[in-house]
């Protein structure tokens, strides 16, 4: 029998402007063997059953056989037990994983909840002078040291500590022979009867703390293997993509600057893809195993899946926000005026027109409009001090109302509008009401903000 334990880090530092001096070697996903190693990890080998089709990979890894060691490995009482793997392995963005195997050998039949806990309490030590303690509490400095790993340091440079986060760990166990003694409260499916692949999950609490932990039952270590595979990487995937989606909610990640918003929602849309991909190529490929292991994992753990996408689609909607006010307040910096397109299309030269008094279709050498709507604004007629008032009011209003995900996005756009209003700038204000949905003027005038509704539904004039 085999039991592993994976401790996923997310690895936030592609999203930070200030220097980080975090290393290009060995240079994550396709490092060099023997050539390239991980400071204070180890050295960078090949699988030596290789690596999984498709974005999974994982074919060359840090045989991280010095970051971290068992002090205590004797305490298991298992003479025949010993350490299978120490494994590193970092997709060279934000996904970063350290595994740690060990076998059982033999035909005793574990009872494999007490087992875990066993193994769990067992004292790690690590290099740097970081204090020893339960391998059920490493994560925090096994994170710690993958950063300090992974930084130059010989300037006396210092890393923040924040720009590493460790996720939960998850421990997975496999048996090809005698099934260990499985908690009743397990959730159990069995799949491909054939090949007797049986498969259990339940959440395990040691210490106060929860983790999951999956068992797989065999007679084919070729399709548990790739089962187990996809199971722990999508694992990691999720629990990376959950800690920057909380340092985006927390502002540790800043999409407020344009950069690192197109960085986010760049990798946001790249992680969504990897961890919802289910397209079927064959028997036993990529897809086919990433679509078993989603549908294993939403029926043993249901709703966790969920969960996670809709917490990042509500924040991949608002760094779109974002990206698109920053477009307009490019363009508003380079015209010297806010534009806007309504089913048609602008061309703009360097020469220059002003516009006094009034309204205007076309302007221009040869200007020509089709197919607009004009709706004329005069803002110098809002006091910017009593639409600050308003949007105050409308704030308070929301944040007592239970929301949806494209709602939350409205008021995100609320609270820029009245930042806006407080600086006394009604043009930006009002081009962040015109973005809100229309359900937002039903609220602005329950709450007597007159000139908000007017600026959410453009009837100012």
């Amino acid at each position: 029998m085999l039991v592993s334990l994976q401790f996923p880090i997310a690895d936030l530092r592609p999203f930070v402007t200030a220097p980080t001096n975090r290393l290009g070697v060995p240079g994550w996903p396709d490092p060099t063997p023997s050539d390239q190693f991980v400071r204070g990890f180890g050295v960078i080998r090949p699988r030596r059953l290789g690596g999984f089709q498709g974005w999974i990979n994982e074919d060359k890894v840090c045989i991280a056989k010095r970051a971290m060691t068992f002090v205590d490995f004797h305490r298991l009482d298992l003479p025949s037990a010993r350490i299978a793997f120490k494994r590193l392995y970092s997709d060279g963005e934000c996904t970063t994983k350290y595994d740690v195997g060990i076998r059982f050998p033999g035909k005793r039949i574990y009872d494999l909840h007490l087992l875990v806990g066993r193994i769990l309490d067992l004292t790690v030590g690590f290099r740097a002078g970081r204090a020893a303690r339960p391998l059920l509490a490493a994560r925090a400095q096994l994170a710690g040291a993958y950063l300090a790993a992974s930084t130059r340091t010989s300037d006396g440079f210092t890393p923040d500590s924040g720009w590493i986060k460790a996720g939960r760990p998850l421990v997975f166990s496999e048996s090809d022979r005698e099934a260990p003694t499985i908690p009743h409260f397990a959730t159990r499916v069995d799949l491909w009867p054939q090949w007797s692949i049986r498969m259990a999950f339940w959440e395990g609490s040691y210490k106060g703390q929860s983790l999951p932990i999956w068992h797989i039952h065999h007679n084919n270590k070729a399709l548990a293997r790739n089962l187990r595979a996809s199971l722990t990487r999508l694992h990691a995937e999720m629990e990376c993509l959950n800690a920057v989606l909380d340092a985006i909610g927390n502002g540790r990640i800043a999409v407020d600057e344009p950069q690192v918003a197109e960085r986010v929602q760049r990798y946001l849309s790249d992680a969504i893809t990897r961890v919802t991909r289910t397209r079927e190529k064959g028997p036993f490929g990529e897809e086919a195993w990433l679509q078993l292991a989603r549908q294993v994992e939403e029926k043993l753990q249901p709703g966790r899946y969920d969960a996670i996408m809709a917490k990042c689609n509500l924040f991949r909607k608002n760094v779109k926000n974002k990206i698109a006010i920053y477009t307009q307040a490019i363009e508003k910096e380079r015209f010297g005026g806010s534009i806007s397109f309504v089913n048609c299309e602008v061309t703009m030269s360097n020469d220059t027109y002003n516009n006094i008094g009034g309204q205007v279709g076309a302007m221009g050498n040869n200007a020509k409009v089709e197919n607009s709507t004009f709706n004329q604004l005069m803002m110098e007629q809002i006091d910017p001090g009593r639409l600050a008032e308003e949007l105050k009011k409308l704030k308070a209003a929301l944040s007592a109302m239970t929301l949806d995900s494209d709602q939350a996005i409205d008021l995100v756009l609320v609270e820029r509008a009245a930042d806006a209003a407080e600086r006394q700038d009604v043009a930006q204000a009002s081009g962040f009401l015109k973005r809100v949905g229309g359900w937002m003027a039903d609220v602005a005038k329950d709450v007597g903000a007159e000139i908000a509704v007017k600026l959410i539904t453009g009837g100012m004039g």
